[in-house]
Protein backbone atom coordinates (compact mmCIF):
# COMPACT_ATOMS: atom_id res chain seq x y z
CA UNK A 1 0.00 0.00 0.00
CA UNK A 2 1.48 3.93 -0.85
CA UNK A 3 2.06 6.12 1.88
CA UNK A 4 -0.86 8.17 2.15
CA UNK A 5 -2.82 9.94 4.86
CA UNK A 6 -4.31 7.86 7.23
CA UNK A 7 -7.31 9.60 7.60
CA UNK A 8 -8.09 9.15 3.90
CA UNK A 9 -6.82 5.47 3.79
CA UNK A 10 -9.58 4.68 6.47
CA UNK A 11 -11.82 6.70 5.09
CA UNK A 12 -11.50 4.77 1.64
CA UNK A 13 -11.97 1.63 4.13
CA UNK A 14 -15.40 3.23 5.13
CA UNK A 15 -16.67 4.14 1.63
CA UNK A 16 -16.22 0.81 1.11
CA UNK A 17 -18.12 -0.61 4.32
CA UNK A 18 -14.66 -2.19 6.11
CA UNK A 19 -14.52 0.09 8.44
CA UNK A 20 -17.54 -0.68 10.50
CA UNK A 21 -17.08 -4.23 9.75
CA UNK A 22 -15.59 -6.94 12.68
CA UNK A 23 -11.97 -7.57 12.70
CA UNK A 24 -12.66 -10.97 10.94
CA UNK A 25 -14.34 -9.87 8.42
CA UNK A 26 -11.38 -7.63 7.03
CA UNK A 27 -9.92 -9.62 4.66
CA UNK A 28 -7.99 -7.70 2.21
CA UNK A 29 -4.72 -7.08 4.59
CA UNK A 30 -2.87 -10.16 5.15
CA UNK A 31 -1.18 -10.05 9.09
CA UNK A 32 0.22 -13.64 8.01
CA UNK A 33 1.50 -15.64 10.91
CA UNK A 34 1.05 -12.74 13.02
CA UNK A 35 -1.48 -12.17 16.40
CA UNK A 36 -1.84 -8.65 17.31
CA UNK A 37 0.02 -5.58 16.78
CA UNK A 38 -0.17 -2.95 19.34
CA UNK A 39 2.38 0.42 18.16
CA UNK A 40 3.17 3.70 19.50
CA UNK A 41 4.92 6.84 18.42
CA UNK A 42 6.57 9.62 18.84
CA UNK A 43 8.21 12.36 16.76
CA UNK A 44 11.14 10.46 15.62
CA UNK A 45 10.44 6.95 17.29
CA UNK A 46 8.29 3.87 17.17
CA UNK A 47 7.67 0.59 18.99
CA UNK A 48 5.38 -2.43 18.26
CA UNK A 49 4.32 -4.74 20.60
CA UNK A 50 3.14 -8.27 18.65
CA UNK A 51 2.49 -12.00 19.34
CA UNK A 52 2.58 -14.97 16.61
CA UNK A 53 0.76 -17.49 16.06
CA UNK A 54 3.76 -19.75 16.39
CA UNK A 55 7.10 -20.06 18.41
CA UNK A 56 9.99 -18.15 16.23
CA UNK A 57 12.93 -19.98 15.92
CA UNK A 58 14.71 -16.69 14.73
CA UNK A 59 14.05 -13.36 15.27
CA UNK A 60 11.13 -11.64 13.28
CA UNK A 61 11.86 -8.66 11.46
CA UNK A 62 10.44 -5.42 10.81
CA UNK A 63 11.00 -3.53 7.88
CA UNK A 64 10.60 0.76 8.02
CA UNK A 65 10.67 2.45 4.84
CA UNK A 66 13.15 -0.04 3.11
CA UNK A 67 15.32 -0.36 6.42
CA UNK A 68 15.08 -3.55 8.74
CA UNK A 69 15.13 -4.03 12.63
CA UNK A 70 15.26 -7.14 14.28
CA UNK A 71 12.64 -7.82 17.48
CA UNK A 72 13.94 -8.09 20.80
CA UNK A 73 11.94 -11.35 22.05
CA UNK A 74 9.65 -10.49 24.73
CA UNK A 75 9.03 -14.08 26.63
CA UNK A 76 10.36 -17.34 26.57
CA UNK A 77 7.99 -18.62 24.06
CA UNK A 78 9.06 -16.36 21.45
CA UNK A 79 5.93 -15.82 20.12
CA UNK A 80 6.07 -11.96 21.62
CA UNK A 81 8.60 -9.77 20.39
CA UNK A 82 8.75 -5.61 20.94
CA UNK A 83 10.57 -3.48 17.80
CA UNK A 84 12.01 -0.08 18.75
CA UNK A 85 12.92 1.99 15.70
CA UNK A 86 14.40 5.20 16.40
CA UNK A 87 15.52 8.07 14.05
CA UNK A 88 12.40 8.63 11.96
CA UNK A 89 11.53 11.58 10.27
CA UNK A 90 8.23 13.15 11.86
CA UNK A 91 5.34 13.68 11.24
CA UNK A 92 5.41 11.26 8.07
CA UNK A 93 3.53 7.83 6.97
CA UNK A 94 6.33 5.28 6.93
CA UNK A 95 5.78 1.98 5.42
CA UNK A 96 5.83 -1.22 7.49
CA UNK A 97 5.67 -4.62 7.36
CA UNK A 98 7.12 -8.15 9.48
CA UNK A 99 8.94 -10.48 8.62
CA UNK A 100 9.05 -14.26 10.26
CA UNK A 101 11.03 -16.27 8.33
CA UNK A 102 9.44 -19.88 6.84
CA UNK A 103 6.36 -18.62 9.00
CA UNK A 104 5.60 -15.86 6.11
CA UNK A 105 5.05 -12.32 6.24
CA UNK A 106 2.59 -9.34 6.62
CA UNK A 107 1.26 -6.83 3.80
CA UNK A 108 3.00 -3.74 4.15
CA UNK A 109 1.09 -1.06 6.09
CA UNK A 110 1.84 2.67 7.09
CA UNK A 111 2.42 3.94 10.50
CA UNK A 112 2.74 7.79 11.20
CA UNK A 113 5.32 9.62 12.95
CA UNK A 114 3.84 12.33 15.63
CA UNK A 115 4.45 15.96 14.35
CA UNK A 116 7.51 17.55 15.90
CA UNK A 117 7.32 19.30 19.52
CA UNK A 118 8.04 22.95 18.03
CA UNK A 119 5.35 22.24 15.08
CA UNK A 120 1.72 24.27 15.31
CA UNK A 121 -0.36 21.23 13.70
CA UNK A 122 -4.10 22.48 12.81
CA UNK A 123 -5.99 19.59 14.10
CA UNK A 124 -5.95 16.63 16.63
CA UNK A 125 -8.41 13.92 17.23
CA UNK A 126 -8.46 11.12 19.76
CA UNK A 127 -10.18 8.39 20.27
CA UNK A 128 -10.44 7.19 24.18
CA UNK A 129 -12.13 4.27 26.44
CA UNK A 130 -11.49 1.86 29.46
CA UNK A 131 -11.88 -1.44 30.14
CA UNK A 132 -11.79 -3.27 27.36
CA UNK A 133 -10.32 -5.81 29.04
CA UNK A 134 -12.55 -9.42 30.43
CA UNK A 135 -13.07 -12.57 30.04
CA UNK A 136 -16.17 -12.75 27.75
CA UNK A 137 -16.94 -16.21 29.65
CA UNK A 138 -16.99 -14.25 33.19
CA UNK A 139 -20.90 -15.06 34.24
CA UNK A 140 -22.83 -15.54 36.68
CA UNK A 141 -26.97 -16.35 37.10
CA UNK A 142 -27.02 -15.80 33.54
CA UNK A 143 -25.82 -12.51 33.47
CA UNK A 144 -22.47 -11.23 31.53
CA UNK A 145 -19.92 -9.35 33.29
CA UNK A 146 -18.25 -8.66 29.92
CA UNK A 147 -19.67 -7.94 26.38
CA UNK A 148 -18.64 -10.33 23.42
CA UNK A 149 -15.08 -10.15 21.98
CA UNK A 150 -17.17 -9.42 19.06
CA UNK A 151 -19.06 -6.45 20.02
CA UNK A 152 -15.99 -5.17 21.43
CA UNK A 153 -14.39 -5.17 18.09
CA UNK A 154 -17.30 -3.61 16.40
CA UNK A 155 -18.11 -1.01 19.07
CA UNK A 156 -13.94 -0.87 18.57
CA UNK A 157 -14.19 -0.45 14.27
CA UNK A 158 -17.10 2.30 15.25
CA UNK A 159 -14.57 4.60 16.84
CA UNK A 160 -11.87 3.56 14.20
CA UNK A 161 -14.28 4.80 11.28
CA UNK A 162 -14.28 8.46 12.57
CA UNK A 163 -9.93 7.99 11.89
CA UNK A 164 -8.44 8.85 14.85
CA UNK A 165 -4.70 10.22 15.10
CA UNK A 166 -4.21 8.17 18.42
CA UNK A 167 -5.68 5.89 20.43
CA UNK A 168 -5.71 6.68 24.34
CA UNK A 169 -6.97 3.09 26.31
CA UNK A 170 -7.31 4.01 30.26
CA UNK A 171 -6.87 1.20 32.37
CA UNK A 172 -8.27 -1.97 32.86
CA UNK A 173 -7.19 -3.62 30.11
CA UNK A 174 -7.02 -7.74 31.75
CA UNK A 175 -9.38 -8.75 34.36
CA UNK A 176 -7.52 -11.34 36.43
CA UNK A 177 -8.04 -10.21 40.44
CA UNK A 178 -6.94 -12.59 42.73
CA UNK A 179 -7.43 -11.89 46.17
CA UNK A 180 -9.94 -9.43 45.25
CA UNK A 181 -11.63 -11.97 43.31
CA UNK A 182 -11.43 -15.27 45.83
CA UNK A 183 -13.43 -12.76 48.02
CA UNK A 184 -15.93 -12.31 45.30
CA UNK A 185 -16.55 -16.01 44.95
CA UNK A 186 -16.53 -17.52 48.76
CA UNK A 187 -12.87 -18.45 48.47
CA UNK A 188 -12.97 -20.69 45.89
CA UNK A 189 -11.59 -20.06 41.85
CA UNK A 190 -14.55 -19.82 39.24
CA UNK A 191 -14.54 -22.37 36.96
CA UNK A 192 -12.55 -20.23 34.28
CA UNK A 193 -10.23 -19.75 37.03
CA UNK A 194 -9.81 -23.34 37.38
CA UNK A 195 -9.35 -23.92 33.80
CA UNK A 196 -6.46 -21.39 32.99
CA UNK A 197 -5.51 -20.91 36.49
CA UNK A 198 -4.55 -18.53 39.52
CA UNK A 199 -0.92 -16.77 40.66
CA UNK A 200 1.69 -17.84 42.74
CA UNK A 201 5.24 -16.96 43.63
CA UNK A 202 7.67 -16.77 42.92
CA UNK A 203 6.78 -14.32 39.67
CA UNK A 204 8.91 -15.46 37.55
CA UNK A 205 7.60 -19.18 38.17
CA UNK A 206 6.47 -21.03 34.20
CA UNK A 207 3.45 -21.78 35.45
CA UNK A 208 2.62 -17.55 35.82
CA UNK A 209 3.85 -17.16 32.73
CA UNK A 210 1.86 -19.33 31.37
CA UNK A 211 -1.28 -17.60 32.72
CA UNK A 212 -0.19 -14.51 31.75
CA UNK A 213 0.46 -15.79 28.11
CA UNK A 214 -3.45 -17.05 28.46
CA UNK A 215 -5.39 -14.63 29.75
CA UNK A 216 -3.15 -11.39 27.32
CA UNK A 217 -4.01 -13.21 24.62
CA UNK A 218 -7.78 -14.02 25.51
CA UNK A 219 -7.58 -10.16 26.37
CA UNK A 220 -5.74 -8.30 24.55
CA UNK A 221 -4.79 -10.11 21.27
CA UNK A 222 -7.65 -11.51 20.83
CA UNK A 223 -9.62 -8.32 21.16
CA UNK A 224 -7.32 -5.99 19.10
CA UNK A 225 -5.65 -7.76 16.77
CA UNK A 226 -4.35 -6.12 14.36
CA UNK A 227 -6.86 -3.91 13.80
CA UNK A 228 -4.24 -0.66 15.70
CA UNK A 229 -1.35 -1.37 13.36
CA UNK A 230 -2.02 2.41 12.25
CA UNK A 231 -2.71 4.12 14.77
CA UNK A 232 -0.48 5.05 17.09
CA UNK A 233 -1.88 3.84 20.73
CA UNK A 234 -1.15 4.74 24.55
CA UNK A 235 -2.15 1.93 27.35
CA UNK A 236 -2.08 3.31 30.75
CA UNK A 237 -2.58 1.20 33.75
CA UNK A 238 -5.06 0.66 36.62
CA UNK A 239 -6.01 -1.22 39.45
CA UNK A 240 -7.11 -4.85 37.45
CA UNK A 241 -4.09 -4.13 35.42
CA UNK A 242 -2.29 -5.13 38.38
CA UNK A 243 -4.58 -8.12 39.32
CA UNK A 244 -6.56 -6.74 42.03
CA UNK A 245 -9.51 -4.82 42.27
CA UNK A 246 -9.19 -1.69 44.98
CA UNK A 247 -10.62 -3.08 48.15
CA UNK A 248 -10.36 -2.07 51.58
CA UNK A 249 -11.08 -6.20 53.86
CA UNK A 250 -10.99 -5.28 57.40
CA UNK A 251 -7.64 -3.30 58.23
CA UNK A 252 -6.26 -3.20 54.77
CA UNK A 253 -6.29 -2.80 51.40
CA UNK A 254 -5.17 -4.56 48.13
CA UNK A 255 -3.04 -1.81 47.10
CA UNK A 256 -0.32 -0.53 46.55
CA UNK A 257 0.51 -3.69 44.70
CA UNK A 258 2.63 -6.61 45.96
CA UNK A 259 6.17 -6.85 44.30
CA UNK A 260 4.65 -10.11 42.80
CA UNK A 261 2.25 -8.41 41.21
CA UNK A 262 3.73 -5.22 39.90
CA UNK A 263 6.54 -8.00 38.00
CA UNK A 264 3.41 -9.36 36.84
CA UNK A 265 1.87 -6.79 35.21
CA UNK A 266 5.51 -5.47 33.57
CA UNK A 267 5.49 -9.27 31.86
CA UNK A 268 1.97 -8.40 30.73
CA UNK A 269 2.77 -5.02 28.87
CA UNK A 270 6.41 -6.47 27.88
CA UNK A 271 4.15 -8.89 25.90
CA UNK A 272 1.44 -7.48 24.94
CA UNK A 273 1.32 -3.57 24.64
CA UNK A 274 3.80 -0.45 24.42
CA UNK A 275 6.17 1.53 27.32
CA UNK A 276 5.67 5.08 26.84
CA UNK A 277 8.43 6.34 24.75
CA UNK A 278 10.82 8.74 26.32
CA UNK A 279 9.92 12.70 26.26
CA UNK A 280 12.85 14.91 26.77
CA UNK A 281 9.98 16.94 29.15
CA UNK A 282 9.85 13.79 31.40
CA UNK A 283 12.61 13.00 33.41
CA UNK A 284 13.76 9.81 33.05
CA UNK A 285 14.37 9.32 37.08
CA UNK A 286 10.38 8.54 37.36
CA UNK A 287 9.30 5.31 38.39
CA UNK A 288 8.16 2.96 36.29
CA UNK A 289 11.03 2.70 33.46
CA UNK A 290 7.81 4.34 31.12
CA UNK A 291 5.39 1.96 31.97
CA UNK A 292 3.35 3.99 34.66
CA UNK A 293 3.77 7.66 33.30
CA UNK A 294 4.04 8.86 30.25
CA UNK A 295 3.07 11.50 27.80
CA UNK A 296 0.98 11.94 24.26
CA UNK A 297 1.97 15.06 22.86
CA UNK A 298 0.79 16.82 19.39
CA UNK A 299 3.23 19.60 18.65
CA UNK A 300 2.52 22.65 20.46
CA UNK A 301 -1.38 22.12 20.20
CA UNK A 302 -1.87 19.21 22.57
CA UNK A 303 -0.47 16.92 25.71
CA UNK A 304 -2.02 14.99 27.54
CA UNK A 305 0.08 13.88 31.23
CA UNK A 306 -1.03 10.17 31.90
CA UNK A 307 -0.63 8.96 35.13
CA UNK A 308 -1.16 5.22 36.86
CA UNK A 309 -2.68 6.48 40.10
CA UNK A 310 -2.52 2.64 41.37
CA UNK A 311 1.29 1.03 40.82
CA UNK A 312 2.73 4.04 43.26
CA UNK A 313 -0.11 5.07 45.44
CA UNK A 314 0.67 5.07 49.29
CA UNK A 315 -1.47 4.48 52.53
CA UNK A 316 0.75 6.14 54.71
CA UNK A 317 -1.53 7.94 57.54
CA UNK A 318 0.53 10.73 56.40
CA UNK A 319 1.63 12.31 53.01
CA UNK A 320 -0.48 9.46 51.33
CA UNK A 321 -0.86 9.86 47.61
CA UNK A 322 -1.81 8.14 44.26
CA UNK A 323 0.83 9.51 42.58
CA UNK A 324 4.71 10.30 43.78
CA UNK A 325 5.40 13.74 44.69
CA UNK A 326 8.32 13.19 41.29
CA UNK A 327 5.40 12.56 39.53
CA UNK A 328 3.27 15.70 40.74
CA UNK A 329 6.41 17.91 40.00
CA UNK A 330 6.04 16.71 36.58
CA UNK A 331 2.57 17.53 36.08
CA UNK A 332 3.01 20.98 37.95
CA UNK A 333 5.93 21.55 35.24
CA UNK A 334 3.88 20.82 32.37
CA UNK A 335 0.81 22.54 33.33
CA UNK A 336 2.45 25.82 33.60
CA UNK A 337 4.14 25.04 29.99
CA UNK A 338 2.11 28.05 27.87
CA UNK A 339 3.98 27.12 25.03
CA UNK A 340 1.54 23.88 24.74
CA UNK A 341 -1.41 25.34 23.53
CA UNK A 342 -3.72 22.58 25.57
CA UNK A 343 -2.77 20.16 28.35
CA UNK A 344 -5.31 17.31 29.60
CA UNK A 345 -4.50 15.30 32.65
CA UNK A 346 -5.28 11.81 32.31
CA UNK A 347 -5.28 10.28 35.84
CA UNK A 348 -6.11 6.14 35.38
CA UNK A 349 -8.85 7.24 38.61
CA UNK A 350 -11.46 9.79 37.47
CA UNK A 351 -12.27 13.36 38.79
CA UNK A 352 -15.94 13.95 39.15
CA UNK A 353 -17.60 11.49 40.25
CA UNK A 354 -17.57 8.48 42.52
CA UNK A 355 -19.04 5.02 43.28
CA UNK A 356 -18.45 4.99 46.96
CA UNK A 357 -15.46 3.11 46.73
CA UNK A 358 -12.46 2.44 48.44
CA UNK A 359 -9.29 3.78 46.26
CA UNK A 360 -10.75 7.09 45.12
CA UNK A 361 -9.56 10.82 45.68
CA UNK A 362 -12.97 11.31 47.61
CA UNK A 363 -14.51 10.38 51.19
CA UNK A 364 -17.69 9.70 49.90
CA UNK A 365 -18.94 6.15 50.92
CA UNK A 366 -22.40 4.52 50.57
CA UNK A 367 -24.82 3.95 53.44
CA UNK A 368 -26.55 0.53 54.51
CA UNK A 369 -29.48 1.50 52.60
CA UNK A 370 -27.22 2.09 48.95
CA UNK A 371 -27.45 5.89 48.89
CA UNK A 372 -24.64 8.25 49.95
CA UNK A 373 -23.81 8.56 53.42
CA UNK A 374 -22.73 11.88 54.21
CA UNK A 375 -20.24 12.59 57.62
CA UNK A 376 -19.70 8.72 57.36
CA UNK A 377 -15.99 8.01 56.88
CA UNK A 378 -15.07 5.40 54.19
CA UNK A 379 -12.60 2.81 55.96
CA UNK A 380 -9.02 3.09 55.26
CA UNK A 381 -8.88 6.10 53.02
CA UNK A 382 -6.67 8.58 53.00
CA UNK A 383 -7.17 12.52 53.73
CA UNK A 384 -3.89 13.00 51.67
CA UNK A 385 -5.39 11.65 48.30
CA UNK A 386 -7.86 13.97 48.34
CA UNK A 387 -5.04 16.94 49.24
CA UNK A 388 -3.16 15.86 46.01
CA UNK A 389 -6.43 15.99 44.15
CA UNK A 390 -6.95 19.50 45.02
CA UNK A 391 -3.79 20.75 43.50
CA UNK A 392 -3.74 18.86 40.91
CA UNK A 393 -7.08 20.00 40.29
CA UNK A 394 -5.76 23.75 40.55
CA UNK A 395 -2.87 23.11 38.14
CA UNK A 396 -5.16 22.05 35.47
CA UNK A 397 -7.47 25.10 35.98
CA UNK A 398 -4.92 27.69 35.81
CA UNK A 399 -3.77 27.69 32.51
CA UNK A 400 -5.64 30.69 30.93
CA UNK A 401 -8.40 28.38 29.09
CA UNK A 402 -10.66 25.93 29.60
CA UNK A 403 -9.13 22.19 29.53
CA UNK A 404 -9.79 18.05 30.15
CA UNK A 405 -9.50 15.52 32.78
CA UNK A 406 -9.85 12.05 31.23
CA UNK A 407 -9.98 9.06 32.54
CA UNK A 408 -12.15 5.72 33.08
CA UNK A 409 -12.74 3.45 35.77
CA UNK A 410 -15.76 4.03 37.00
CA UNK A 411 -17.93 1.55 33.35
CA UNK A 412 -19.47 4.97 32.24
CA UNK A 413 -20.01 7.61 29.37
CA UNK A 414 -19.90 10.83 31.02
CA UNK A 415 -19.01 14.61 31.01
CA UNK A 416 -19.12 17.48 33.15
CA UNK A 417 -17.24 20.77 34.54
CA UNK A 418 -16.20 21.01 37.75
CA UNK A 419 -17.04 24.30 38.74
CA UNK A 420 -15.67 23.99 42.51
CA UNK A 421 -14.79 21.21 44.79
CA UNK A 422 -14.04 21.90 48.15
CA UNK A 423 -12.03 25.26 48.19
CA UNK A 424 -10.43 24.97 45.31
CA UNK A 425 -12.68 27.07 42.31
CA UNK A 426 -10.72 26.66 39.16
CA UNK A 427 -9.49 29.71 37.21
CA UNK A 428 -11.11 28.32 33.67
CA UNK A 429 -12.91 25.36 33.30
CA UNK A 430 -12.02 22.01 33.95
CA UNK A 431 -14.36 19.34 32.02
CA UNK A 432 -13.78 15.98 33.38
CA UNK A 433 -14.56 13.17 30.21
CA UNK A 434 -15.50 9.41 31.63
CA UNK A 435 -14.80 7.83 28.44
CA UNK A 436 -16.70 4.99 28.17
CA UNK A 437 -15.84 1.22 28.81
CA UNK A 438 -15.40 -0.85 25.55
CA UNK A 439 -15.64 -4.20 27.18
CA UNK A 440 -18.26 -4.02 30.32
CA UNK A 441 -21.92 -5.69 30.57
CA UNK A 442 -24.60 -5.79 32.66
CA UNK A 443 -22.30 -7.10 35.97
CA UNK A 444 -19.61 -4.73 35.36
CA UNK A 445 -21.35 -1.67 35.98
CA UNK A 446 -21.02 0.03 39.21
CA UNK A 447 -25.19 -0.32 39.71
CA UNK A 448 -24.85 -3.98 40.12
CA UNK A 449 -21.24 -4.34 41.22
CA UNK A 450 -21.09 -1.44 43.87
CA UNK A 451 -24.91 -1.05 44.27
CA UNK A 452 -24.93 2.35 42.60
CA UNK A 453 -24.57 4.49 39.37
CA UNK A 454 -21.56 7.07 39.38
CA UNK A 455 -22.75 9.83 41.53
CA UNK A 456 -21.08 13.25 42.12
CA UNK A 457 -19.20 13.83 45.40
CA UNK A 458 -20.22 16.41 48.34
CA UNK A 459 -17.11 18.62 48.03
CA UNK A 460 -17.66 19.48 43.76
CA UNK A 461 -20.36 21.29 42.24
CA UNK A 462 -20.33 19.58 38.64
CA UNK A 463 -21.72 20.96 35.71
CA UNK A 464 -23.36 18.27 33.90
CA UNK A 465 -22.86 17.83 30.31
CA UNK A 466 -23.42 14.08 30.03
CA UNK A 467 -25.18 12.32 33.49
CA UNK A 468 -23.16 9.25 34.07
CA UNK A 469 -24.39 6.28 31.85
CA UNK A 470 -24.20 2.49 32.34
CA UNK A 471 -23.27 1.98 29.15
CA UNK A 472 -20.43 0.65 26.61
CA UNK A 473 -18.79 3.59 24.75
CA UNK A 474 -16.30 5.51 23.92
CA UNK A 475 -15.23 9.13 23.46
CA UNK A 476 -13.84 11.41 20.70
CA UNK A 477 -11.89 14.50 21.18
CA UNK A 478 -11.09 16.96 17.95
CA UNK A 479 -8.99 19.42 19.13
CA UNK A 480 -7.94 22.89 17.69
CA UNK A 481 -6.37 25.85 18.90
CA UNK A 482 -9.05 27.80 19.45
CA UNK A 483 -12.02 25.05 20.91
CA UNK A 484 -12.37 21.54 22.20
CA UNK A 485 -15.18 18.89 20.55
CA UNK A 486 -16.30 15.88 22.57
CA UNK A 487 -17.98 13.43 21.13
CA UNK A 488 -19.54 10.18 23.49
CA UNK A 489 -20.85 7.20 21.94
CA UNK A 490 -23.09 4.24 24.08
CA UNK A 491 -24.01 1.19 23.34
CA UNK A 492 -26.24 -1.56 25.68
CA UNK A 493 -28.14 -4.65 24.83
CA UNK A 494 -31.17 -5.34 23.95
CA UNK A 495 -29.85 -2.53 21.43
CA UNK A 496 -29.08 -5.10 18.25
CA UNK A 497 -25.38 -5.39 17.80
CA UNK A 498 -26.08 -4.16 14.06
CA UNK A 499 -26.55 -0.52 15.29
CA UNK A 500 -22.91 -0.08 16.80
CA UNK A 501 -21.71 0.59 13.07
CA UNK A 502 -23.83 3.53 13.16
CA UNK A 503 -23.76 4.66 16.18
CA UNK A 504 -24.42 8.13 16.30
CA UNK A 505 -23.16 10.69 19.70
CA UNK A 506 -25.40 10.58 22.86
CA UNK A 507 -22.98 13.72 23.41
CA UNK A 508 -21.37 16.13 21.17
CA UNK A 509 -20.49 19.55 23.05
CA UNK A 510 -17.75 21.97 21.59
CA UNK A 511 -16.02 23.79 24.43
CA UNK A 512 -14.13 27.39 23.33
CA UNK A 513 -10.96 27.73 24.43
CA UNK A 514 -10.03 30.92 23.00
Amino acid sequence: MPTQDRRTFVGSLAAVGLAGAPAAAQTRWNAGPVRHIIPTASHNALQLKTSFSAALEAAPVLEVDGRRVSGVATAADRRHWRFDVRGLAPDRGHQLRLLAGRHGSTDPWTLRTTPPPGANPPRFRLLAFTCAGGDEETAANGRRAYIPLATRRALLQRGLSFAPDAVLAIGDHVYWDQESGLRRTGGQPSPLNQRIGMFAPPAARAENARILETVGRRQVADLYGVELRSTPSWFVRDDHDYFENDEFYGDRGTFPASPMHRQLTDQLQAMFWPEFLPDPNRPASLPGSGRSFGTLRWGKLFEALLYDCRGYMTVAASGAHFVPPSVEAWIAARSRDRTIRHVAQTPSTPWGWTAGKWGEWYPDVLGADGRPAAGTAKPGWREGWFAQHQRLLALAGSRGRDSLSISGDLHAVGAGRIRRCGDVTPAAGVHSLLTGPLGSDDLAFPSAFRGTPPFVPAALDLETHQAPLEKAGFTLVDVTPGDLRIRQFAWRSPTPEAAIADLQPILDKVIPTT
